[in-house]
């Protein structure tokens, strides 16, 4: 399976029914929506991640009362609630890939307070 954007990133999850933070992806204007959004899933923290591109504007310790103002710049993006609110519990963060020939790739992190991407941006190969 080849995953190519974060929009097929997030579509594929749904549908394996995989595990995941409550997430939502918004446009420019939806304010209404992301109030809505925020309301069903109160947190601490959420996460806002730029969706029109790879690599984009990512904010991964949003404060709730923070959020609305936190999205100017976005036109594409998405909200969820932030693994930040568990730094206490997390245990490793990382991302694995498994390969049609069988290999499987990991990047791990033991760092708590680690996101996903400082993960891969600090990987050493071993």
């Amino acid at each position: 399976m080849n995953i190519n954007s974060k929009i097929e990133s997030s579509k594929k999850i749904k549908e394996l029914d995989l595990n995941k933070f409550p997430e939502q992806i918004f446009k420019i204007g939806e304010e209404e929506k992301i109030n809505d959004f925020l309301q069903k899933n109160p947190a601490d923290f959420y996460a806002i991640r730029d969706k029109s591109k790879a690599g984009g504007v990512f904010k991964l310790k949003v404060a709730a009362d923070k959020v609305l103002e936190e999205i100017d710049g976005y036109n594409l993006f998405s909200i969820n609630v932030s693994s930040a609110n568990y730094v206490d519990n997390q245990l490793l963060v990382g991302e694995i890939e498994f390969l049609s020939n069988g290999e499987v790739y990991a990047i791990l992190s033991l760092d708590p307070a680690a996101s996903v991407r400082d993960a891969t941006k600090n990987q050493i190969l071993i």
